[in-house]
C-alpha cells in the first residue's frame, strides 16, 4: 500500500484540531496541548490549506467549526481513537506471549463477557486482552481484532461464524407511559 506523503496529514496537527474543536479555542486547545497558541493556530492554517476548506470560523475571542470542519471532526475522532487503539494494542503484546483483540456489543460485553474474564485470565496467565466494543459489522483487515461477538444473521465477509447463544427481546414501558397510553395489543 503506497500512501501519498501529501494527503497524509500529521498526527499532532488532527489533535490539534480535535482539541480546538472541542475547546471552541486555539488558547484553551495549546494550554491542553503544552503548546503556544500560536502552534496551534499554525497547525490549524496547515490543515486547512492541506485541504484546501476554511475548517474554523475565527469570531472575536473563539472559534467555531465550519461546515467543513463539522462534517471532517466525526472522522477526525474516529482516526485518533484508532491511532490510541493500534499503540495501546502494540504496547500490549510487545509485553505478553499472546494477544487476543475482541469485538463485543457493548451489552453483552459487559454483562456477560467482562465477568467471566477472571477465570479465563487465571487459565491463561500470559494473554493480554484487548476489548473493544462495536455495534456493527467490520472488516477484519481494517480493524485489527482476532474475533467478533455480533447478533443477526451468520453472515460476515471474509469471516468464520458460529452460532453463540439466542437472545430474547422484551418491550419495557414507564408505567406514567402505560397509564396514559394502554398497550393491549402487539401493534400497540
Amino acid at each position: 500500500m503506497k500512501l501519498s506523503r501529501r494527503l497524509v496529514p500529521d498526527v499532532t496537527t488532527l489533535q490539534a484540531f480535535e482539541c480546538a474543536a472541542r475547546h471552541g479555542s486555539f488558547t484553551q486547545a495549546a494550554a491542553e496541548l503544552n503548546l503556544t497558541q500560536s502552534a496551534v493556530s499554525r497547525q490549524i492554517k496547515d490543515l486547512e490549506n492541506q485541504l484546501g476548506v476554511l475548517l474554523f470560523e475565527r469570531v472575536r475571542q473563539r472559534v467555531i467549526l465550519s461546515d467543513a470542519g463539522q462534517k471532517f471532526l466525526p472522522e477526525v475522532r474516529r482516526l485518533l481513537n484508532q491511532t490510541e487503539e493500534l499503540m495501546v494494542r502494540a504496547m500490549a503484546s510487545a509485553r505478553a506471549d499472546s494477544t487476543l483483540s475482541i469485538a463485543s456489543l457493548p451489552t453483552f460485553g459487559s454483562r456477560w463477557l467482562v465477568p467471566r474474564l477472571p477465570d479465563f485470565l487465571k487459565r491463561h496467565p500470559d494473554t493480554v486482552l484487548n476489548i473493544a466494543s462495536r455495534s456493527a459489522p467490520f472488516d477484519f483487515d481494517e480493524q485489527n481484532f482476532d474475533l467478533a461477538i455480533h447478533y443477526g444473521q451468520p453472515v460476515w465477509a471474509r469471516a468464520t461464524c458460529s452460532y453463540l447463544c439466542s437472545e430474547i427481546i422484551v418491550p419495557a414501558a414507564s408505567p406514567s407511559l402505560l397509564a396514559n397510553h394502554p398497550i393491549e395489543t402487539p401493534e400497540d
